[in-house]
Formats: structure tokens, C-alpha cells, sequence
């Protein structure tokens, strides 16, 4: 049965239930606001432990996944459950599989004041492994306010490249969620390779 409510209302309804708080990450606006036939999955923030917390509980595989993550949340927790839940969802041998249900990120739109979804599907998370084949030339170091390409800083909002798919991305593991939203909003047409590498730490 297909399944249509408002996101906004299930949402909500969540945390009243458990008593939990989930504050989605905010972008100015983006092209996906309806959701059809989607599961959910939660990301909370511990504040006392500074973690995140992973529920799945209410997943079914043949849907679209809808992730609902703490913008506090550190990129590299987050990353976590992240390749766990991709890897497990990819699997063509689960009698659930269904190679076109997608992956979304759910956000608050502030101009349209409602919730939004961008769709990460095509991209890979990846935790970085140093090897020792990669051409330092190529590797592009994402912080939070610029990256770094051959030793040259690039502030985010002067942000010129062409698209290369030599560049391997990896991005600084210490960004919180919502930063990491904001990048990926801007420059996710430029990973032409679709992998996003997280490495723990970048210094930046």
C-alpha cells in the first residue's frame, strides 16, 4: 500500500511518542517536497554523550528510505550508519530489494517553511583509507568554510572548479550534520565520481 501522509505531521507525531528531538538540518529551499511510499529512519543527537543514536526501526526495504538526522550530529557518526544502512539496502539478495526505491535527506526549506528531501542515492559514503596509489593532486579536502586542492585554500563562497572525475572528495569528519547539508547542497554536482570519502579528521 502506497504511503502519502504529511511528513510534517509523522514528524511530529514521533516525537511526541518517544520523547526524543530531532532538529533537521535547514537550507534555503530544494526541488523534492512530496514523498511517496517511504520509510524512516532517525538520527538523534545525545547531548550529554555528544553522539548520535541510530533508530530503524520502522524500515522497509522495497520503500524509499527517508533520513531524518540530527543537524548537530557529527559527519563522521553520522557516516557510520550511513554506509551501514546503504550497504544493507543495496543488498540484491535480500528478497526485499528493490533497485528503484532511493535514499533522501529530509530538511526544513526556510523559504517555503516546510519540510524538503534531496536525494543522495547515486552518492557512495565511504570512510577514507589512506593508500598510498592516490595522486595527492587529486584529493580535494572539504572543511567547513573552504577546501583544499593542492595545498590551495578555496573559500566555499568563491568556489570556482570545473568538474574532474580524477577528484577524489573527502570530507573533514568533525563538520556537524547541518554544515556538512550545506556543502553537499552546494557543490554535490561537482563529485562527478559519486563517492564521498569521510575521513575523522582534516585539519583544516
Amino acid at each position: 500500500m502506497i504511503k502519502k501522509i504529511s511528513l510534517f505531521l509523522t514528524f511530529l507525531l514521533f516525537i511526541n511518542c518517544n520523547k526524543k528531538n530531532v532538529q533537521l538540518p535547514q537550507v534555503e529551499k530544494v526541488e523534492v517536497d512530496d514523498m511517496h511510499d517511504y520509510s524512516e529512519v532517525f538520527i538523534f543527537f545525545d547531548e550529554k554523550e555528544k553522539t548520535s543514536e541510530l533508530n530503524r526501526n520502522n524500515l522497509i526495504s522495497s520503500t524509499h528510505w527517508v533520513f531524518h538526522i540530527d543537524k548537530r550530529c557529527s559527519l563522521y557518526d553520522v557516516s557510520k550508519n550511513i554506509i551501514f544502512l546503504q550497504e544493507k539496502k543495496a543488498n540484491p539478495f535480500n528478497p526485499h530489494y528493490n533497485p528503484d526505491s532511493h535514499n533522501f535527506f529530509s530538511i526544513a526549506q526556510m523559504k517555503e517553511k516546510k519540510l524538503g528531501f534531496i536525494d543522495f542515492t547515486e552518492f557512495n559514503f565511504k570512510e577514507f583509507q589512506k593508500n598510498n596509489t592516490i595522486n595527492p593532486n587529486d584529493i580535494v579536502f572539504v572543511c567547513k568554510n573552504e577546501i583544499q586542492i593542492n595545498n590551495k585554500k578555496i573559500n566555499l563562497d568563491s568556489l570556482n572548479i570545473s568538474e574532474n572525475n580524477s577528484y577524489i572528495w573527502i570530507f573533514d569528519g568533525n563538520l556537524s550534520f547541518q554544515d556538512f547539508i550545506t556543502i553537499f547542497h552546494k557543490i554535490s554536482y561537482l563529485i562527478t565520481n559519486k563517492e564521498i570519502f569521510i575521513l575523522k579528521e582534516i585539519k583544516c
